[in-house]
């Protein structure tokens, strides 16, 4: 028979893998994401979103600590837990992780060439914007024609 703790701790891992949990995330990404380019400095942009991102964080695990009426010793201690169990360790790895901020950082930069090549696929599939190969046959007819004149 399952203990109270391992209720409370499978209700928590069901949460963390759900869209009520990760859609706030990668809302907060897909909003964001445009501050964060593949340099090296760090713009005040950036570290206004990684406090915020990590506010979002903390009162994700907030809401998860009062919908199942736990303190935030045993939310922890859940997390903890998570950290050693196999099969979802990496949800509970992922959640402390987003408050590093270099791999922060990483994810939203990912993020950003991620959405921009999706918008650009839309854009070629609608033929707004020429295909590398029908640019390259352009170029060739306007020198063929160039050298005809």
């Amino acid at each position: 028979m399952p203990t109270l703790l391992d209720i409370q701790y499978n209700n928590i891992v069901e949460r963390i893998k759900s869209s009520k949990f990760r859609d706030p995330i990668k809302d907060f990404m897909d909003d964001n994401c445009n501050y964060f380019l593949d340099i090296d400095e760090n713009t005040p942009e950036i570290y206004y979103c990684f406090d915020e991102f990590k506010k979002l964080i903390d009162s994700l695990g907030k809401k998860c600590c009062d919908e199942f009426n736990l303190t935030e010793e045993q939310f922890n201690s859940i997390i903890e837990r998570g950290l050693k169990d196999p099969e979802s360790n990496m949800y509970f790895e992922q959640l402390l992780s987003f408050k590093n901020f270099d791999y922060f950082k990483r994810l939203m930069i990912d993020r950003h060439y991620k959405i921009i090549q999706i918008i650009e696929n839309e854009m070629y599939k609608k033929k707004i914007f020429k295909s590398k190969n029908e640019v390259e046959d352009d170029l060739i007819k306007a020198i063929e024609e160039s050298k005809k004149t």
